[in-house]
């Protein structure tokens, strides 16, 4: 019997070592709202992370699924998380915010237009040049879904994320 008791003692030991995956659902989803908040491409969006889904994959590895609110429509964020107990750690893969483009678009064409309207006439800005929100964002989602739905050793895969990833990274560059 005293076997028994040390057994199940041990064994709620080891399983309440393990963090829990509400408690690393909380941190991650703390953390991305942190990175959301302080990212040049993204912190002027009015992103708001609402839930975070975690699953153990195996160890210390988790998937977390989060819900984030822009403009009134929750979209869905995929991320691996790392967790040791103590720390938390969160991994957005490239794409993953191409929702956001069509707005950090307008946003950046706004923002040259008004700065065009301040500036002298002979800087003026380039709007003309500027790329349609509409149909770029439906060309992201097309390489998005090429990228996420086919082999990851595939060329036809890694070039559509790469045209992706180069595309996203362009337009969320801080404006110089």
């Amino acid at each position: 019997m005293k076997k028994l008791i040390v057994v199940a003692v041990i064994a709620m030991t080891v399983a309440g070592c393990k963090p829990s995956e509400e408690g690393i659902g909380e941190d991650a989803k703390v953390l991305l709202q942190r990175q959301i908040q302080s990212e040049d491409g993204l912190k002027d969006l009015d992103l708001s992370v609402l839930k975070m889904d975690v699953v153990n994959e195996e160890g210390n590895k988790y998937k977390g699924i989060a819900t984030v609110l822009m403009d009134g429509t929750e979209h869905t964020v995929s991320m691996q998380i790392l967790a040791d107990g103590k720390t938390v750690m969160i991994s957005v893969a490239p794409g993953e915010f191409t929702f956001a483009v069509p707005k950090a678009i307008s946003r950046a064409v706004a923002r040259e237009a008004a700065a065009g309207a301040s500036a002298p006439a002979a800087a003026e800005p380039d709007v003309a040049s500027a790329v349609e929100a509409e149909p770029l964002s439906r060309m992201l989602d097309q390489l998005n879904e090429r990228c996420r739905g086919g082999a990851g050793d595939d060329p036809a895969t890694l070039k559509a994320c790469n045209a992706r990833d180069a595309i996203v990274d362009k337009i969320m560059a801080p404006a110089s």
